[in-house]
């Protein structure tokens, strides 16, 4: 059976890249929204990218409430990317969120990998 990724976007090479797409439709408010919840196979997050219709916010990625490493996202409407390169693996039926502060209409978050 294929993973949900896979079903999603299709095999990818040797089925090892992942990623997952988050959309807010409306405004935004202070609090964690969640992306991934209990995560189907364990990946380290490479790149996370961001952008907005309008507004300005600041999104901030977790694994199981611990903030991955790198800066926040300044969300805007011009696209925003951050490599990843600590405190970015997620294990296993591990839930991944993103914090929001407020502010942004229609945010999108996605979140670049590669399968551990």
């Amino acid at each position: 059976m294929p993973s949900p990724n896979e079903v999603l976007c299709g095999p990818s090479s040797a089925a090892q890249s992942v990623g997952f797409t988050w959309t807010f439709i409306g405004t935004a408010t202070a609090r964690d929204y969640p992306i991934i919840l209990k995560a189907p196979y364990g990946f380290r997050i490479t790149e996370t990218v961001s952008k907005c219709a309008s507004g300005t916010d600041t999104a901030t990625i977790k694994i199981d409430g611990s903030a991955i490493g790198g800066s926040a996202h300044s969300v805007s409407s011009s696209e925003s990317a951050v490599t990843r390169t600590s405190s970015n693996v997620v294990a296993k039926d591990q839930d991944v969120i993103v914090t929001m502060a407020g502010g942004a209409v229609d945010p999108q978050i996605t979140i670049k990998g590669v399968r551990t």
